[in-house]
């Protein structure tokens, strides 16, 4: 008996430790696609079981966008929609992926695939599962359907339940409204509360963006890219746009370069791997840095030179090394 309890005990540590390697290797696919490296993703979505589980469904759907394969990212969204639709977080997924979706599609279509975005927030608000984050999410698309009334009454219960979350429910309806005395003083609090927050300061950021007040929203996109990031994809997307907008404010808006150039430092620190989008953060630095600042973009487009096998990549970062007058 006790032999027997002991496989059984061996079975089930095999499958998790199973279970865990695969998940592993899919975040590993789906922090390769952020850097530009499909290969890992299409190998492992190539598994006949691949909708079985609900990481690789997601990748799916991701490799399909990255790839601007838009018509098969539908395909794989809608079936991992209807398998998961228990679960929250799998609208939380999927509204994220349907707006980029309709950013990938014709003029034409878009409206489809936004208000696909829009119903799977409302979803996702109303699972049995909601955290207070996919909370905050219906509460956005009440606003955004027109319905305010139905957004305050969310955003009052949200803040009732959830300090930081409510604090970032009460922005989005600060900006719905236009109520932007309201919302500085909303993004104060927020701030004040939680100072190195990743949440807080993306929407922070996202909020003084939107009135005008650049220096203030790279400020806190600096703070937002400083911080660990998240894991989820729509997260992970999040952070490295912040990381993005603090240089491109440095480089467009004449802001800042000192900031900038420490967030493109965090870039090239988390992303190795010899793509062409990094080859960019390594031209981007190039271009608003000073001659001391400069290492990470000159070791990546060295790594480049003597270690890629795509002409491609090789012969822009040889061109960008030329440009910028660098040894190699």
């Amino acid at each position: 008996m006790k032999f027997a309890i002991r496989l059984c005990w061996l079975g089930l540590l095999y499958v998790f430790m199973s279970q865990s390697a695969a998940a592993s290797s899919y975040k590993k696919a789906e922090e390769a696609l952020f850097e530009g490296e499909t290969n890992a993703a299409q190998s492992l979505i190539q598994n006949p079981g691949c909708a079985a589980s609900p990481e690789c469904s997601e990748l799916a759907v991701l490799y399909h966008l990255f790839t601007d394969d838009s018509d098969t990212a539908i395909k794989r969204l809608s079936a991992y929609e209807v398998k998961y639709a228990d679960e929250a977080r799998t609208h939380a997924f999927a509204a994220e992926a349907w707006r980029s979706i309709g950013h990938q599609v014709n003029i034409f279509r878009k409206r489809t695939y936004y208000n696909k975005a829009l119903q799977a927030k409302f979803r996702a608000g109303a699972a049995e599962s909601a955290l207070p984050r996919y909370k905050v999410l219906r509460a956005s698309a009440f606003g955004q359907d027109g319905e305010l009334a139905a957004q305050r009454k969310l955003t009052a219960d949200i803040v009732a339940n959830d300090a930081k979350w409510g604090r970032i429910a009460q922005l989005n309806l600060a900006q719905n409204t236009d109520d932007f005395e309201w919302g500085t003083s909303v993004a104060a609090a927020a701030i004040a509360s939680y100072p190195d927050d990743f949440f807080i300061n993306e929407r922070v950021a996202q909020f003084y963006w939107t009135i005008g007040n650049i220096a203030k929203a790279q400020q806190h996109f600096l703070v937002a890219c400083k911080s660990a990031p998240p894991v989820d994809w729509f997260d992970r997307k999040k952070w490295l746009d912040s990381c993005f907008l603090v240089a491109r404010f440095a480089d467009q808006d004449d802001v800042n370069r000192e900031a900038g150039v420490t967030a493109l430092h965090f870039v090239l620190a988390e992303h190795q791997l010899l793509t062409i989008d990094n080859l960019e953060y390594a031209k981007l630095l190039l271009k608003i840095a000073g001659e001391n600042d400069r290492t990470p973009a000159n070791a990546f487009i060295e790594r480049v030179i003597r270690q890629s096998d795509n002409e491609t990549l090789v012969d822009a970062a040889i061109k960008t090394a030329k440009a910028y007058d660098l040894n190699h």
